[in-house]
């Protein structure tokens, strides 16, 4: 998966089968879902977070799961949350090729994930 819009203008690092940075102090991984025709179809936004225990992972996703709604998705994987923004460009606002607002779009969604990670207190 090559995308060199992420890779030159935006500056991502690029992993096996996504594209990653820090945003806010969070590191945040890109995902461009393709179709059969290699056009992008939905873009997401992977926040993965450490907390101190898996029984910690599993409260804080039961108190987000309330909280939050599509496109955002949460769940436990160990004693880690991965917190999700899933959805198609357009629904987001973003444009893959235009650089400033879609780092700006990236810390939107970093900064509401702060939020809500201080409105349940951790």
């Amino acid at each position: 998966m090559e995308h060199p819009f992420l890779n030159e203008a935006v500056q991502f690092s690029k992993g096996t089968d996504y594209f990653f940075d820090k945003f806010n102090g969070r590191n945040v991984r890109v995902y461009l879902n393709k179709d059969a025709k290699e056009r992008i179809k939905l873009i997401a936004f992977h926040f993965p977070i450490k907390t101190s225990s898996r029984e910690e992972a599993e409260k804080i996703v039961k108190q987000l799961s309330v909280l939050l709604s599509k496109p955002y998705y949460v769940n436990a994987r160990g004693r880690w949350i991965d917190l999700t923004i899933r959805s198609n460009m357009d629904a987001l606002g973003i444009d893959l090729f235009d650089s400033p607002p879609f780092k700006i779009a990236i810390e939107k969604f970093a900064n509401k994930i702060d939020l809500y990670l201080n409105k349940i207190k951790i």
